[in-house]
């Protein structure tokens, strides 16, 4: 009888080792080093988020020359639960995520046109974010003549907003900037754009065009027509304008953290915590904090992170989209939310 009991007891100990001893594979795919850098050390130093979870960071260094065969290979060989996209990808992520079926942490958003993953959670806004937020601070202010202006690296983001705005009042009219050519000025393609867009009755410009093209842009005619235009910007605001009687808005979409969560970043890392490396130390944070609570979701708690299968990686990508951050307000992926600031100067 007290042998049988013992056993129990053993059996009792040996499980609870076990679930408190859970490692668990994340792949880190293409990113600059000191980044890299950034997302290990939030790893290396967060054993304070979970005491259940280990998680380890593998480094992938992806080319396109790289048979994907070989890459799907790698991540099964590795027991990847997870992958984490850097800022430097040259093999799209949201391929490797589709074809191997493993989920993939955004740090940065999508910025490309045809990364739309179907097995993805965003730590930050993309452009597709970035879209809707304009969209609703436009109808919020009853702005219904519209003129986009567009390059050709960024017809994707012009086109997904136009694409939105169709079920909405707004009236878009598109106006794309030209390259210069060869003897042409500098200021050439501007010239051309604004003449176009005297030839509609808007007042509310939304560009989208590289920074240094918008304080070439915003420097030229408008100044002096009649028409006081509200320029739409996404991102950072130039620092050189001229035309201060025009209004300027500038929609940044900014990644923050509550006080308490700060503080706890600050001790953490202690003299490697820097206001310019404090946005990528948060991103990496949650996600970390993403993954431990994911991995001790009731569905995912027999998850053995030493054998993991495409019904692992499911159920893992199902308990990382139930996971609640309450530090930082992040992606539109539900219940996961982010935190739109629009900023208006004039």
């Amino acid at each position: 009888m007290y042998i049988y009991f013992a056993l129990i007891i053993i059996a009792s100990f040996v499980q609870r080792v076990y679930t408190t001893s859970k490692i668990f594979t994340c792949g880190f795919v293409n990113g600059y080093s000191a980044e890299y850098d950034v997302v290990n050390s939030v790893v290396n130093n967060a054993s304070n988020l979970s005491l259940n979870v280990s998680v380890v960071l593998k480094e992938f260094n992806i080319t396109e020359k790289k048979n994907l065969f070989n890459l799907v290979s790698a991540f099964r060989d590795q027991n990847v639960i997870t992958l984490i996209e850097g800022s430097h990808t040259k093999t799209s992520a949201c391929a490797l995520s589709s074809v191997t079926g493993i989920p993939l942490i955004r740090l940065h958003g999508d910025s490309r046109p045809f990364d739309q993953c179907e097995k993805a959670i965003q730590m930050s806004a993309g452009y597709r974010d970035y879209a809707h937020a304009t969209l609703d601070i436009l109808n919020t202010y009853q702005w219904k003549n519209i003129i986009v202006v567009f390059d050709e690296r960024r017809v994707h983001e012009a086109g997904h907003f136009h694409a939105i705005s169709r079920s909405s009042e707004l009236t878009v009219h598109l106006v794309q900037l030209s390259k210069q050519g060869e003897n042409e000025d500098a200021t050439a393609p501007y010239l051309k754009a604004l003449e176009q867009i005297k030839r509609f009755e808007a007042e509310i410009i939304l560009l989208y065009i590289e920074k240094e093209n918008v304080e070439l842009m915003l420097q030229q005619k408008p100044c002096q027509h009649r028409i006081v235009y509200k320029w739409v910007l996404q991102g950072q605001m130039p620092l050189k304008l001229s035309c201060y009687q025009n209004v300027v808005i500038s929609l940044d979409v900014s990644y923050t953290h509550n006080n308490s969560a700060s503080d706890e970043l600050k001790n953490a890392f202690g003299s490697n915590y820097s206001t310019t490396n404090k946005e990528q130390l948060a991103l990496a944070y949650d996600a970390v904090q993403v993954i431990n609570q994911a991995v001790n979701k009731e569905s995912c708690l027999l998850i053995n992170g030493s054998a993991i299968s495409p019904k692992d990686t499911d159920a893992m990508l199902t308990c990382m989209r139930k996971v609640m951050i309450s530090p930082s307000k992040n992606s539109r992926d539900e219940p996961l939310k982010q935190s739109m600031q629009g900023h208006a100067t004039s």
